[in-house]
């Protein structure tokens, strides 16, 4: 008789098992997606399920993001696919704007990490940008319209600012001067 590690015998339960293979990459998945794009992006994208033909469905909070992640998609799935099994791994992204559920985020992530439900993230706002956003539609009559065109406006200015310092994955190499 040979004496087996507990991970392997939690792994042999879950070939044993249909569809738990699937379920157990989701969740290996779900814990490496903020590791793989960054705090910042995770924010504003976040997958929803595994679809059957193991396409990983993701939310993103506007089409900057949506572009951003769609040109690094490929670079995200190898990353992803690191250490899962075979028949889970991911075989393609696809991207869709939407609301983020940013509770089912916060069950995802360690204590500290959380996003600020009041604000819908951690981002802090430099007054210098709001102000501008203020400036720039302080003509705009529809409420609404006016609060789109300033999230857009602050999306715009945040979005440069995380392109030329990120250190994340996801944000442009710098050459060196």
């Amino acid at each position: 008789m040979t004496i087996k590690s507990l991970s392997s015998i939690i792994d042999d339960i879950y070939k044993r098992r249909p569809g738990w293979e699937k379920r157990r990459a989701q969740g290996i998945i779900w814990r490496k997606w903020r590791q793989i794009v960054g705090d910042n992006v995770s924010q504003y994208a976040w997958p929803v399920k595994v679809l059957k033909d193991n396409t990983l469905f993701v939310i993103v909070a506007d089409h900057i993001w949506m572009n951003q992640l769609f040109m690094e998609r490929l670079n995200i799935l190898s990353l992803l696919n690191e250490g899962l099994p075979e028949g889970a791994k991911i075989s393609d992204i696809r991207l869709k704007v939407g609301e983020i559920d940013h509770n089912k985020i916060n069950q995802n992530m360690p204590r500290g990490h959380k996003i600020n439900k009041k604000n819908g993230n951690n981002t802090k706002i430099p007054p210098a940008i709001k102000r501008q956003a203020d400036e720039i539609t302080g003509r705009v009559s529809d409420a609404e319209l006016k609060k789109r065109l300033q999230r857009l406006y602050i999306a715009f200015k945040l979005r440069k600012a995380y392109l030329e310092g990120s250190n994340s994955m996801l944000s442009p190499k710098k050459s060196p001067k």
